[in-house]
């Protein structure tokens, strides 16, 4: 088995968590800054190379009545462009709902100030997506 990152994609910043090889635990988070799309495409295939990732969930913003949220084209072109990039790596999308606002929560309850380091709520939320995506029952994916 091998490592599984959870990205949870914004304009400015991205959002990773990634799991232990086993997939059991979630052993680090983190926020990396992008200046596009291409400089997110160029920032993740490196880091997945260097974490060395088998499976990727990107959350996606689905809306109440199940259509794609506002960053929804952005989102899957993200997904097309790492699977060109990066042949044979799984890639899937996670519903995303609520995970920013139940980062938000995570990050008040630590103790933390959110303030101007908005980045450990989108890391907190890559958390939430990948511990969804590991608690899934493996024979779903």
């Amino acid at each position: 088995m091998a490592r599984a990152l959870a990205i949870d994609y914004g304009r400015r910043r991205i959002g990773l968590a990634y799991s232990d090889p086993d997939q059991i635990i979630i052993s680090h988070r983190e926020t990396i800054l992008i200046t596009g799309m291409n400089d997110a495409v160029r920032k993740l295939s490196q880091y997945i190379e260097q974490h060395e990732i088998g499976e990727v969930v990107i959350g996606f913003p689905f809306r109440e009545d199940g259509s794609a949220g506002e960053l929804g084209a952005e989102i899957e072109y993200l997904k097309s462009a790492l699977s060109k990039k990066l042949p044979g790596l799984t890639i899937e999308f996670a519903d995303e709902r609520y995970t920013s606002y139940l980062g938000a929560k995570i990050v008040h309850l630590s103790g933390k100030k959110i303030g101007d380091d908005k980045g450990r709520v989108d890391a907190a939320a890559a958390g939430i997506i990948l511990e969804d995506f590991m608690n899934r029952d493996r024979g779903e994916r």
